[in-house]
């Protein structure tokens, strides 16, 4: 197993904020709102304590009083980080049954550890692709490279500073399940009626996100480097096409019900 981002643990967190804290500890955005939703997103779970040798991971738990959950850091030593102290120092447990005994008043189960969070993978297995080798025909060349695409689209990539992004795969899943709730928002009632709030605003931002994942899935198709302005500019382009949309259906309806 390959540790393809190696957390800082010795970083400020918050109390109950569990999930923040190992996510900055990767250097990674945040996806999910809570640990719950996180181990039930991740992609790559391993319902043991075969933890890989030598290598950081999050580690995930089901706690009885508390449906958000928990996840913490586990270190290659085996000892554990994790915000389960009222202070801003992560607590360092010597090992997973110490952290489950510190926390027995919550019922803690312990769910298992995975190779990603937040939609980015932290560790992969070593027998992996690795780009710099050499292909041996062009059939090669074409694998490696569709297996680069679908490591970026499914595990996440690095812009120019060096800043862990996660998977545009998991981003639109994400944005469809947003979507999906915002549905549901706008089902009639029994009057018909809905106060439209925030809703014009939610569909441009997810019609914004989705012009940036195809802006940047172009440049990957070009052999080239993810273009961060770029995408910030085809996203406000999306945002506002979206918003443009939503008041054109608005005057229709208005004049027709006029």
């Amino acid at each position: 197993m390959k540790q393809l981002i190696t957390p800082n643990p010795n970083i400020k967190c918050y109390p109950g904020w569990c999930l923040m804290y190992v996510r900055q500890a990767f250097g990674l955005n945040g996806l999910y709102p809570s640990a719950t939703a996180g181990w039930n997103a991740a992609r790559y779970k391993h319902r043991d304590r075969n933890f890989p040798a030598g290598r950081w991971v999050p580690v995930w738990f089901h706690l009885g009083e508390e449906p958000l959950g928990h996840v913490a850091l586990m270190a290659p030593d085996g000892s554990v980080f994790s915000t389960s102290d009222p202070s801003n120092t992560p607590h360092h447990h010597p090992n997973l049954d110490h952290l489950l005994s510190y926390y027995r008043a919550l019922r803690p189960t312990y769910l298992g550890w995975t190779e990603d969070i937040e939609g980015v993978a932290v560790v992969k297995a070593a027998d992996s692709i690795n780009l710099t080798g050499s292909t041996t025909s062009e059939g090669d060349a074409d694998m490696a490279a569709l297996d680069y695409i679908q490591d970026i689209a499914y595990e996440g990539w690095k812009d120019k500073d060096g800043k862990q992004h996660p998977g545009f795969m998991l981003v639109i899943e994400e944005n469809q399940r947003r979507l999906d709730g915002l549905t549901q928002l706008i089902l009639p009632g029994v009057s018909g009626e809905r106060n439209a709030g925030p809703i014009p605003q939610m569909l441009a931002d997810l019609q914004g996100g989705q012009a940036a994942i195809l802006s940047a899935l172009e440049n990957l198709g070009k052999g080239e480097p993810v273009d961060v302005e770029a995408m910030k500019e085809a996203a406000r382009a999306g945002a506002a096409e979206a918003l443009a949309g939503l008041e054109a259906i608005a005057t229709v309806t208005l004049s027709q019900e006029g």
